[in-house]
């Protein structure tokens, strides 16, 4: 069987830690233990058998692929009231994800956000386009190994419908369609974020507004400028942590 079913109830999801960082505005993320192991939670806003069903098909065909074991699947279905809402990841007991990892931190380390970006490449490679990168999709072990714990939102190739994330529109607007560099979009806002500890909510804001703050330090002016998508005519920047541990030994 490709999924196992796993059984709420309200109460049990009222009681659950939000960990919801993401750019997808059609479901909230909970950081849950059951009979003593750790679980990620995606729970749709709306539970339309539909859509859980197109994503069921969706991980089933990504499931056929040869995957390293840095990207973890769903193997459970949410139910809460014996009614299908979303998914769950089982992690690994010493795992964290990526948002915890570097709050615990003074300073995220670079080759975390590096082994995050290769990830990413792996899903490019094989014409996926994930599509909602954010740090509560990574998770971190205590050896500092990262893996994808949420693939549900992908994509295959480029397309032009995915209007639940918030920047969609932005990006849309400025290039006609979602493609592998909406992901290098996504990863340098949340590298930035991680980074120097912003509030993804009020860079998410500035962003969308291709607002630069005054407040920003001046050694990081152009890395933020690499976020906005004023005056470009494609997005092909390339991911701000190689460009930047290079030039500020970050």
């Amino acid at each position: 069987m490709f999924m196992k079913k796993i059984y709420f109830t309200n109460d049990d999801i009222s009681n659950m830690d939000k960990i919801n960082s993401s750019f997808d505005e059609q479901y909230i993320k909970f950081l849950t233990t059951v009979d003593g192991s750790k679980y990620i939670i995606n729970i749709f806003k709306d539970n339309d058998i539909n859509v859980i069903y197109n994503k069921i098909c969706k991980l089933k065909k990504i499931n056929s692929f040869n995957f390293s074991n840095r990207i973890i699947l769903p193997d459970m279905i949410v139910n809460i009231n014996k009614i299908p809402y979303g998914f769950a990841v089982k992690l690994d007991k010493k795992t964290d994800p990526l948002s915890e990892y570097a709050f615990k931190r003074k300073k995220i380390k670079i080759d975390v956000l590096e082994k995050a970006k290769d990830i990413i490449t792996e899903l490019h490679e094989n014409n996926i386009i994930h599509c909602d990168i954010c740090s509560d999709n990574f998770s971190v072990d205590e050896n500092n190994n990262v893996y994808l714990n949420d693939i549900i939102n992908c994509e295959f190739s480029n397309f032009k419908n995915y209007k639940k994330n918030m920047l969609y529109k932005e990006y849309i607007r400025k290039f006609g369609k979602i493609d592998k560099n909406f992901d290098v979009y996504l990863f340098n806002i949340m590298t930035y974020c991680l980074m120097y500890k912003y509030p993804i909510s009020a860079a998410t804001q500035n962003i969308r507004k291709d607002l630069i703050s005054i407040f920003e330090p001046k050694k990081i002016y152009e890395m933020y400028k690499n976020l906005l998508l004023v005056n470009k005519k494609e997005y092909n920047d390339g991911y701000i942590v190689d460009e930047y541990q290079k030039k500020y030994k970050l």
